[in-house]
């Protein structure tokens, strides 16, 4: 029972204090400080997004280009290889 009588003494001490800071305007900076940097954290949270998704994009771009170039290569050494082929099968039939 006394460490309840003490801790309620306690709480309702600090909440005496607490409201005397806010009354007298103790906390009207902390608040404008908090809003300021949430602002900003959120204008860097958008910018390295933005950036993130443009690196993005990019980099899709990049990877589209090669692999279209590794296709088309693919394409043409399977025409070689058909060619190839084609050319063997005909001086078989000649031999």
């Amino acid at each position: 029972m006394k460490k309840l009588l003490i801790g309620a003494l306690a709480g309702a001490a600090i909440g005496v204090v607490v409201y005397k800071m806010a009354k007298d305007g103790k906390f009207d900076d902390l608040y404008d400080d908090a809003s300021e940097l949430a602002g900003k954290t959120k204008d860097k949270a958008e910018y390295y997004a933005n950036r993130t998704n443009r690196k993005m994009k990019v980099a899709k771009r990049k990877l589209d280009r090669k692999v279209d170039d590794l296709i088309e290569k693919v394409d043409d050494l399977k025409g070689s290889l058909q060619e190839k082929m084609n050319s063997n099968k005909s001086e078989e039939a000649k031999a």
